[in-house]
């Protein structure tokens, strides 16, 4: 994978070759372009399998490695700009130099590992088009939470269908556990920003009626960041607050955690290559400027301990320990009137402690998940 990366995965090296970049997020799902391949050789001399598979202006080719009885293991991956061309991909000389390491361990996909289900998949549409319906009006919501001197970061607001299919695998189906159907990202120009616009978004949406949860996560991995999750007109929604150089920092980070993630439910990299990747992932993290003192308006009100599918323990197993403080907009802050709804969170009978409900109402009559 690191072979493949390092040969592969510089895009401005590639566009100079004329071709395309291949990227984490690539290697991660390279079983999916297994399933239904355009082409696939035996070369029985090198027992090695290729398999490439069109997809609009370019083609995607995969090697693997045989490894033992019923076992395969990564290879290589790169990409071809043009139309498949299968005499020129047999061809020796015109295939790219590649030296892979051997240490890459993986095993032959298995039809009782996490399958996919016509009802899984009905149900992550279901989902889907239920949150589709709110887009508008969210990303109306978004416009009115950002200070002048932010922007906000909205291309994405709708998780796919297929995140949603993912997610709920993870979360062995439990659909209340996700909390992002609906999503946005708040960028201010740096830290002196950061408390006046968690302010500001705190404020906005009291005054729509939307009680609300404040997380400061603060992950083994390193990363640090704020997070706002409520419905939206009973969809699980979430903003993120971060800082300009935060948020390009954010992005590298998300690449490495999408294939760790993944590792739950498709395991397909070794123990030390999943260390290595937490080790980058920690390194690129120790540039993130955030303190939750750069909150001075707000206060810690609990602390939740969790695991996440980041870490690695003796038995392969995604494991790490993340701290999330529960943040409150101070009482001598002001605050629009709406009684009891900063505090919404903490009641037992709230629907905040339910996570995601689907059967919210409309309007300004939201609840939180």
């Amino acid at each position: 994978m690191l072979h493949t990366l390092k040969q592969h995965g510089d895009a401005i090296k590639e566009a100079k070759r004329g071709q395309i970049a291949v990227t984490l997020e690539d290697i991660a799902h390279y079983q999916e372009y297994l399933k239904n391949p355009d082409f696939k050789h035996i070369q029985e001399e090198s027992g090695r399998i290729v398999y490439a598979k069109q997809i609009n202006g370019y083609a995607v080719v995969i090697e693997e490695a045989l490894s033992g009885q019923d076992k395969l293991r990564f290879f290589d991956m790169w990409k071809l700009k043009g139309q498949l061309n299968k005499e020129v991909l047999l061809s020796h000389s015109q295939r790219p130099n590649t030296t892979p390491s051997l240490d890459l361990e993986g095993y032959m996909p298995s039809s009782g590992a996490n399958p996919t289900t016509p009802e899984l998949k009905n149900q992550a549409q279901t989902l889907y088009t239920q949150a589709q319906e709110q887009e508008g009006g969210f990303k109306t919501l978004l416009e009115g939470l950002k200070e002048p001197s932010a922007h906000l970061e909205a291309n994405s607001v709708l998780k796919s269908v297929g995140s949603i299919e993912s997610k709920i695998k993870r979360k062995k189906g439990d659909i209340g556990a996700i909390n992002d159907f609906l999503r946005g990202a708040v960028i201010a120009p740096n830290r002196e920003y950061l408390d006046s616009q968690l302010v500001g978004i705190t404020k906005h949406l009291q005054t729509q009626g939307i009680p609300h949860r404040i997380e400061y996560k603060a992950n083994d991995s390193g990363y640090k960041g704020v997070h706002i999750q409520f419905n939206y007109n009973g969809v699980a929604s979430e903003i993120q607050l971060h800082t300009a150089q935060n948020w390009e920092i954010k992005k590298q980070l998300d690449e490495i955690y999408h294939i760790l993630r993944e590792q739950t439910i498709n395991p397909t990299l070794s123990k030390d290559e999943m260390q290595e990747l937490i080790e980058k992932s920690r390194t690129l993290a120790q540039a993130l400027e955030l303190d939750i003192k750069d909150f001075a308006s707000f206060e810690v009100i609990s602390t939740e301990f969790s695991g996440s599918a980041i870490s690695v323990n003796s038995k392969n197993e995604a494991t790490e320990g993340n701290l999330t403080h529960i943040l409150r907009l101070k009482s001598n802050s002001k605050m629009p009137s709406s009684p009891g709804a900063d505090t919404a969170y903490n009641r037992p009978d709230s629907v905040l402690r339910e996570n995601a409900n689907f059967s919210g109402g409309k309007g300004n009559n939201l609840s939180s998940g």
